[in-house]
C-alpha cells in the first residue's frame, strides 16, 4: 500500500470530463491527481481508496486556474481529526457556484450523514467574506454539497471547512486565487 508519491485520487466521471487543478497544478483528464507525502500533517504514504480521499497540505496556488476548470483542494483539519477534499468548477467573478466536499475521519472511516459541515469563504486582506449565505447539506456518508457560494471579487480567498462529527469539532482553511481572467471570460 505504501507509496513515495503519496495519495492518489480515483477521478469521477465529472473529473474525467474536465482538467483539474490541485494547488494550481493542472491534472490531465483521465489521470489521477498525485499528492506528495507530507510528514508534517501525516498525509501521504498510502494509496487512497473510494472511502479514503486524497489529501495535501493547503498552500497558496502557484497560478490561478482559469474559469471553468475543476479545482480540487484538500488537507487534514487543524487538529488532524478529519481529511477534507473540496471540489468545484472555478466560477466567473460574482457567479453563483456549487462545491462538493468529501470528508473522512483521520483513519479513513466514513463521516456519518448526521455530522454537520459548514463551508464559507473570506478575503483576509480585505477583511470581508462572501455576500451570500451558502447552505451545506449531506448527500451521502462522507459527501456534502454546498450551494450559494459566490466570490464577488478577484484575488486571494480562503475557504474554511468546519466539521462537527464524532471526533469533535475541527476546521481546515484552504487558500484559493480567484483569477483576474474571471472578470472578462
Amino acid at each position: 500500500m505504501g507509496s513515495a508519491l503519496g495519495y492518489r485520487v480515483a477521478l469521477s466521471a465529472l473529473v474525467l470530463s474536465a482538467s483539474t487543478a490541485q494547488c494550481g497544478r493542472q491534472v490531465p483528464p483521465g489521470q489521477a491527481a498525485s499528492y506528495p507525502a507530507n510528514p508534517a500533517n501525516g498525509s501521504g504514504g498510502s494509496a487512497a481508496s473510494a472511502t479514503e480521499p486524497a489529501v495535501s497540505t493547503p498552500t497558496t496556488p502557484q497560478a490561478a486556474p482559469l474559469p471553468g476548470t475543476l479545482v480540487e483542494l484538500g488537507g487534514r483539519t487543524k487538529l488532524g481529526k478529519y481529511r477534507v477534499v473540496l471540489r468545484f468548477v472555478v466560477p466567473k467573478v460574482s457567479e453563483l457556484f456549487v462545491a462538493e466536499l468529501t470528508i473522512n475521519g483521520a483513519d479513513g472511516a466514513e463521516l456519518p450523514v448526521a455530522a454537520t459541515v459548514i463551508l464559507d469563504a473570506a478575503m483576509p486582506e480585505h477583511h470581508h467574506g462572501m455576500m451570500t449565505q451558502p447552505q451545506t447539506r449531506s448527500v451521502a456518508a462522507s459527501n456534502w454539497q454546498t450551494d450559494g457560494l459566490k466570490l464577488h471579487m478577484q484575488g486571494h480567498w480562503v475557504f474554511t471547512v468546519e466539521v462537527h462529527g464524532g471526533a469533535g469539532v475541527d476546521r481546515l482553511e484552504l487558500p484559493f486565487e480567484q483569477p483576474p481572467e474571471a472578470l472578462t471570460q
